[in-house]
């Protein structure tokens, strides 16, 4: 039996002609479009969708941004430091204790971190584009006393640990 092309092949086997011809025009057609794009003008890059490029600056700060940052501090802090040392305070268990005092050490450590980052990148803002300073460093003195408060109570958890387990201590 011949196959369905005239040509004398049994069916099912391989015709090498038909085979280099399509790898050959698999290699050679998206050559000759790019060749014929770049001919008539046409750019293979999008500027609209050039992910590549980044932007170099950051926009400034406003004030919804900063409260919403400001809020999730105070969230870190209050809703999880806080009650972690406040068990820590309460319980007998030396290793329930140390536990709670570990997990309150990072929220705050992460607390305080974030709070630098935050007022740093306020006064930044506030020295590239100075119109916009008024609107955001009403936050300063509230994140100074947060600031503050986080300190005192890393302080606190730091003396609680008398074994002196938590790491970043003396």
């Amino acid at each position: 039996m011949t196959a369905p092309n005239g040509r004398d092949r049994a069916w099912g086997q391989v015709d090498t002609v038909d085979l280099i011809v399509g790898v050959v025009l698999a290699a050679f057609v998206p050559v000759l479009c790019l060749i014929v794009a770049g001919a008539a003008g046409l750019t293979t890059r999008s500027a609209k969708f050039d992910f590549r490029e980044k932007i170099e600056t950051d926009p400034p700060f406003d004030r919804e941004e900063v409260d919403m940052r400001l809020k999730s501090i105070q969230d870190l802090y209050l809703s999880n430091a806080k009650p972690y040392l406040e068990n820590a305070e309460k319980t007998k268990d030396a290793a329930v204790k140390l536990n709670l005092l570990r997990w309150a050490t990072g929220c705050l450590v992460k607390a305080e971190s974030a709070l630098g980052e935050l007022e740093s990148r306020i006064q930044d803002d506030g020295r590239k584009s100075p119109e916009n300073l008024p609107s955001v460093q009403g936050y300063l003195p509230q994140i100074a006393g947060l600031r503050a408060d986080v300190q005192r109570d890393l302080a606190k958890a730091r003396e609680m640990d008398t074994l002196g387990l938590i790491p970043g201590q003396k």
